[in-house]
């Protein structure tokens, strides 16, 4: 059999054969016919093609977009401890010695509870696991004047301490110690969660947010029967959201009996919110 082909996609060929009874077959544009001849030239039967798929005739893959969450709430592990020392006098140096004077002991207070081993770091049975304390600064300034008097200068010198607190029963002593001292504010407590655990509960968290956009995505493709893939993923909002108790604050004056406070730790949010984009096929 012998073939010869033109390029208006019409197809002949030609069987040169004495005894089957068939001369040939024509083949017409794909997807409509394809007839066999006999050797009279009568047209026998007719074989129809089916067209094959275009890509106009599949469905365009379906794209999802959907956010994934995850909140996770823990008891607080730490608690710091925000604290500044101030004086205003009308003289400079005054001013500094109070707040000198002042830092000194609240420094020496810390050191007690904050023990080290031979290589600086907190014991294992140290209330206070590290603190730091801010360098003296001094500020002037001209209160305004009073019935045209001439005002005097006023100094403010300044010194602040942070202190991070395993114990929390002492967290609140040494909050009411301070409270007796003059000088002294405790501008703000913060309630965090060690690194060890917020590396670990940041792990379980973004696991949880992948899982809640993938039931999202398996809803809307399983209502069209599709079967979603990933191919895109995005985090843009913060993982660690710590709680932090400020806006009071609370002053200590000369005198002052205060009773011990009880300090009950805050819960801390880690929440991930992600944006995942699927391909449903």
């Amino acid at each position: 059999m012998t073939f010869r082909s033109r390029k208006d996609d019409v197809i002949e060929g030609i069987k040169e054969s004495s005894g089957s009874g068939m001369i040939g077959w024509r083949h017409q544009r794909p997807g409509i016919s394809r007839s066999l001849i006999d050797e009279r030239g009568y047209i026998t039967s007719i074989l129809y093609n089916q067209r094959p798929k275009s890509n106009f005739d599949m469905a365009p893959p379906l794209i999802i977009k959907v956010n994934g969450e995850s909140t996770l709430i823990r008891r607080a592990e730490r608690g710091i401890l925000n604290a500044t020392v101030t004086s205003t006098n009308s003289s400079q140096q005054s001013a500094s010695e109070d707040v000198i004077k002042t830092s000194n002991k609240l420094r020496d207070i810390l050191v007690g509870l904050a023990p080290k081993d031979a290589e600086g770091l907190a014991t294992a049975d140290a209330p206070v696991t590290l603190f730091s304390m801010g360098g003296v600064t001094t500020s002037a300034n001209i209160p305004r004047a009073k019935h045209l008097e001439k005002p005097d200068r006023e100094y403010t010198a300044t010194a602040t301490f942070t202190a991070e607190f395993c114990d929390f029963t002492k967290l609140g002593q040494i909050i009411s110690t301070l409270l007796r001292m003059p000088y002294v504010e405790v501008s703000r407590t913060e309630w965090r969660l060690t690194a060890a655990t917020r590396q670990s509960l940041g792990a379980e968290s973004r696991k949880l947010a992948m899982q809640d956009a993938i039931r999202k995505a398996e809803d809307y493709a399983g209502m069209v029967d599709r079967t979603p893939a990933a191919i895109e993923v995005s985090e843009y909002t913060p993982l660690y959201n710590q709680s932090a108790r400020g806006g009071q604050v609370y002053s200590g004056n000369p005198g002052t009996h205060v009773e011990g406070m009880t300090m009950e730790p805050e819960h801390v949010k880690i929440r991930t919110v992600i944006n995942v984009t699927f391909q449903a096929d």
